[in-house]
């Protein structure tokens, strides 16, 4: 049985609003009504956890974020159907004006799987910190291609890293050799795909000042997995490599 949450209907007019924080239980789901406006929602939109009844409920909610800088969407945040229509159906487009102005945008779940297989519908002409987590990263490079001003760009923990093979992009992004500065891996296990990401990074980073690597492995590794790091030839002059 599922239960519907309908929030109080002034929480999605308010015209003061600047930061928004929705996260609950997998037992409830979000239902938004008609006549959504939050012109000053700007700072932070932050969901968590969040299943949304319908396209519509999840389309008034980003295309009333004209403002937006920063997009946090957490693990199982579910669209429903919306990710089966939203990159072919040329009027879904409004549903993610919002993202389109961030600066910062946090990929986790299911919404950055489908980022990934069709890439966004608008350049994300104002984003410079990336960060993607738990999820598919196959076709990452497919987002990075409409970022053009990205400058960070960050990986934790992706499934997809703990087998053998990943398959880096035939065509480089634009901003990987020209703007990204600052490339981290978190929760880092030494993976043979891992590596060859952070070979990848190394080879084409032209401006890269900081590759920095969290592991989580015992000394023995550790110290195995840094030696074959360290061989890795970097394009950029001015790159450091930290691992931690």
């Amino acid at each position: 049985m599922e239960l519907f949450l309908l929030m109080p209907a002034g929480l999605f007019t308010c015209m003061t609003l600047v930061t928004l924080k929705l996260q609950m239980e997998n037992s409830f789901v979000l239902k938004i009504l008609r006549n959504v406006s939050l012109p000053s929602l700007k700072n932070h939109l932050y969901l968590e956890l969040i299943e949304f009844s319908d396209d519509d409920s999840i389309e008034r909610l980003f295309s009333s974020c004209s403002v937006l800088e920063e997009l946090v969407l957490q693990t199982y945040v579910d669209f429903g159907p919306v990710l089966n229509s939203v990159f072919h159906d040329s009027g879904a487009t409004d549903m993610i004006k919002g993202i389109c102005h961030v600066q910062s945008l946090h990929l986790s779940g299911p919404f950055s799987d489908a980022l990934f297989c069709h890439g966004p519908i608008s350049v994300l002409g104002n984003m410079t910190d990336l960060k993607i987590s738990r999820c598919n990263p196959e076709g990452w490079e497919r987002v990075l291609n409409f970022a053009p001003c990205l400058e960070t760009l960050v990986f934790e923990e992706l499934p997809c890293f703990r087998g053998n093979t990943t398959n880096p992009p035939k065509e480089v992004p634009p901003c990987l050799m020209s703007q990204i500065k600052v490339i981290k891996f978190l929760l880092f296990r030494g993976m043979k795909s891992e590596m060859r990401m952070v070979e990848y990074f190394l080879k084409h980073a032209q401006v890269l000042e900081s590759l920095v690597i969290h592991m989580i492995v015992r000394m023995n590794q550790r110290l195995k997995i840094t030696r074959e790091l360290l061989k890795f030839p970097g394009v950029s002059m001015k790159c450091q490599v930290v691992i931690v």
